[in-house]
Formats: C-alpha cells, structure tokens, sequence
C-alpha cells in the first residue's frame, strides 16, 4: 500500500480518521483475526511514527470482536497488535438529552436507541441518577458491549441501593459517584459508604463547587475512596481511590492534553481514571474529540 503524508489532509483530525479507514481497510483484506499477528509498515496508515495508538474505543470500525482490548503500538518499524486490560474512559455526563436529537443523535432515531448509538461512539458514560433508574428499568447493559462502562451517580439516600445491583449490570459498571451534600456524616451514611467503598470503586463528590475541602479529602482517605477531580477548579487530583473521575466543561486542546497525562500517571498504578464532559449540546463533540486526543496520546 502506498503511504500517505501530512501534506494530504492539512487537518490533523481528519488525517487521523483516514489513517483509521485505511488501516482498517488492510486488516479486512488481509483477514486479520482476534489474537493473530500481523505487520503494517507504519505509514501506509498513519503520519505518527512515534505516536502510540490505543484503539480500544474502536470496535465500531471494525468486524466484531476483532479489535477486542487491542492496541496499536507503532514505531518506525512498522505497527504490531498486543492486547490490554484497561484505558482511559471518555464520555459525557449523561446520554439521553433531548438537544442532542437531530446532532449527535439522528432526527429521526428513538429515544431508546440512544444508548446503543452513544455506545458505538463512545465507550463510557457517567450517569445521572434519573438516567441509572432509567438504565436498570430498560436494561441497558443488553443494548452495549462487554467493554462499554457505566459510572454512575447517586445522592446519599440512593447510595444502599447500588449494594445490590443485578449482576448483568454491575459487570457494566466501573464505580459511582456519591454527592455528598453536607458534613458530617451520620455514622449510618459512613457505614453505607465504607460498605460501598468495598464493593466498589467509590468516588466522592460536593457539586457546589468542587472545590478543595480537607474535611472531605479526610472522609476520602479514611474510606479508600477517590474525588471527583474538576481541573478547572483544582491543579491536582486526590491521590486516593481506585476509580479517578475528572469532569470538564470547555477546556483547551493544551488543556486536555495536560489533563489526560495526569490520568495516565493515576492508571499507571493500575487504577481506573474516566474524562468526562458534562452535558451541554456540543459536549458528545468534544467528547470524540477527547476520545481522539486520548488515543493518540496512547492512553
């Protein structure tokens, strides 16, 4: 196959997409299995000889369970497929919002199809409490695949209630979100806690603000718990707890790619980290884009 340079696409995302379409174009036509080995020279797909490319959010490109947990490692030797157990989970606050329909979600497509569509795109979600009920009563762990993460959030009064999810879901679920609305804590809502915190990876929140609070960053560490980390408002994220969930608004390229580094330095300890857009219209955009930036950056 003939490579290709920057100079064919001047936009570095649009190059991106193609490399994506050529690449897999060639693992089709060369009947690439799950688990095989095969070699590409590098720039027949990609101008980014020393750029890592995850594609574990990429399913939706190719043959099903073709591309499983797969990663593209490239060099200047050529592109070779290894298989990993985690990545950086992006998405938005929230899927079913009615502004998307007729931008993300087509004009015409369901109300629920939204799940199934928003999980072709993109590959976790954090979810609002309204949209976790809705999630258990419809079963939206049927309309996704076996990778796709459910973050979900609930006040204190709901909290008990995810002690007891059915199994097809919590296979589904990377953790939750706990609003906390004022301390402290009754010493029942500190035992529900503790009992979650050991059921699941359990991250802390006070929406007001975000702002940094030591007497939650206390209740964070005595539980094994993490806190919702918002780097518009904070420089630097706790260090406790297993599951890292950053949420931003409007943040910049430089900005992203800041954010993204700090979360690749929390998986490295093999902990979970999640960047989230919250809702907005053009939030899903920005998600893919995050999404994009995150595989190019290789986490």
């Amino acid at each position: 196959m003939a490579g290709f340079s920057h100079a064919d696409h001047d936009d570095p995302s649009t190059t991106f997409e193609y490399g994506l379409a050529r690449l897999r174009e060639g693992i089709i036509d060369a009947g690439l299995q799950a688990g095989n080995g095969l070699s590409f020279q590098l720039d027949d797909f990609f101008p980014f000889p020393d750029e890592i490319i995850f594609c574990h959010g990429l399913r939706g490109l190719f043959p099903s369970k073709m591309m499983d947990n797969l990663v593209i490692v490239t060099d200047t030797a050529g592109a070779r497929f290894m298989r990993m157990d985690d990545y950086l989970m992006v998405g938005t606050v929230g899927l079913d919002v009615d502004a998307w329909q007729g931008s993300f979600y087509d004009q015409d497509l369901p109300t629920d199809w939204r799940i199934a569509h928003y999980s072709t795109l993109l590959r976790s979600v954090v979810l609002p409490e309204h949209e976790w009920h809705k999630a258990m009563a419809e079963n939206w762990a049927a309309e996704v695949d076996e990778d796709f993460r459910f973050v979900v959030c609930s006040g204190m009064a709901g909290a008990a209630e995810l002690l007891d999810v059915p199994a097809s879901m919590a296979e589904r679920v990377a953790g939750c979100i706990i609003e906390i609305q004022s301390l402290p804590l009754t010493g029942e809502d500190r035992s529900i806690l503790a009992r979650l915190a050991d059921h699941m990876p359990v991250c802390l929140d006070q929406p007001a603000d975000g702002k940094a609070s030591a007497e939650l960053d206390a209740l964070c560490r005595q539980l094994g718990a993490s806190r919702v980390w918002y780097p518009s408002v904070r420089e630097t994220p706790l260090a406790s707890g297993r599951l890292l969930v950053a949420l931003v608004d409007d943040a910049t390229l430089p900005q992203l790619r800041s954010i993204i580094s700090v979360l690749e330095g929390w998986m490295a300890e093999t902990r979970t980290a999640g960047l989230f857009h919250v809702a907005g219209e053009d939030a899903p955009r920005r998600a893919l884009q995050t999404r994009q930036l995150a595989e190019m950056m290789g986490v």
